[in-house]
């Protein structure tokens, strides 16, 4: 079940947009929103998850549609900013396994202050860590006040776009990458070493590649915006890649390149169907070239 979480993260991120004020998003173009997602996965097993929302139109829940268990749960202030995210996952026996919760505090300028996790999963210490995040002209940081001493620096452009992100544990720059964008603000190239050691690869640099269709973006929940998002992962290549290019821009990422690794050259693609409003009616998910069409998800719109 974790990892249909996780899908849910990705794929509910191919359609979150940067913030409220990009214009070049199609946030509205019809009075429709999505209430299921259905995952069919390529061993003919199908799994669906209901989408809730407030009387304001916000989407506050994902369910399993199967067991009615809330997979993610967001709650939100006065001022509708996200305060809270929960996520849970569950054993087969459909009892809780794991749960996350995500806080955050706000500055008196609006912006992302703290982000607090804690993580609670059965036969394991419970275990919590916490970013302060501060911010200049142009970076935003994010550092690791608990055990851990990590840091997280994230430039922007001219036009606010993460435009490079620095990784330094225990005093040691790990990751150093700069990423580029089109004039849409779609992140379309990133270069740079990382030292994350988790790939048999050719080279440290990600070298990062991406090509995006022509279709614009729907927003489905403009409240949860690409910063929460951003500040809350992981600081790794993979987890910030997901953010920059599917939570950012104007357009869907179609396909997605990075490091060769030594006996294959690898990638991810998305191939989608619209409506006539071109809201997204489905998704096939395929990596190359071990898995071509390993899932397909329906959007179901009411």
């Amino acid at each position: 079940m974790k990892k249909l979480n996780l899908l849910f993260a990705v794929c509910f991120g191919l359609f979150l947009s940067c913030s409220s004020d990009d214009s070049s998003t199609n946030n509205n173009p019809a009075p429709k929103r999505v209430s299921q997602l259905v995952y069919h996965n390529a061993d003919g097993s199908v799994y669906t998850q209901d989408i809730v929302y407030d009387t304001e139109g916000i989407i506050t829940e994902i369910n399993d549609n199967a067991t009615g268990n809330v997979a993610q749960k967001y709650v939100y202030n006065a001022s509708n900013q996200l305060e809270r995210e929960e996520s849970y996952w569950y054993t087969a026996t459909n009892t809780l396994d794991e749960k996350k919760i995500t806080s955050y505090t706000y500055n008196t300028d609006g912006k992302i202050a703290t982000v607090v996790q804690e993580t609670t999963e059965t036969g394991l210490p419970s275990y919590s860590r916490t970013f302060d995040i501060t911010y200049s002209a142009n970076t935003i940081t994010r550092t690791r006040s608990d055990s851990y001493p990590e840091i997280v620096v994230f430039g922007l452009n001219p036009q606010g776009k993460v435009s490079s992100i620095k990784i330094t544990r225990n005093g040691i720059l790990c990751d150093d990458m700069t990423f580029g964008y089109d004039a849409d603000g779609n992140c379309i190239s990133g270069s740079g070493p990382i030292n994350e050691g988790s790939f048999d690869r050719t080279t440290d640099n990600i070298n990062l590649s991406v090509i995006y269709g022509n279709t614009l973006k729907i927003d489905l929940n403009s409240t949860v915006t690409f910063y929460h998002d951003l500040l809350s992962r992981s600081a790794s290549f993979d987890n910030f890649r997901e953010a920059l290019v599917k939570n950012q821009g104007n357009k869907y990422a179609t396909q997605i390149e990075w490091y060769q690794f030594n006996d294959y050259s690898y990638k991810q693609t998305y191939a989608y169907t619209f409506d006539a409003d071109n809201y997204p009616l489905s998704i096939v998910f395929s990596e190359f070239p071990n898995d071509p069409n390993y899932m397909t998800l329906n959007y179901i719109w009411e």
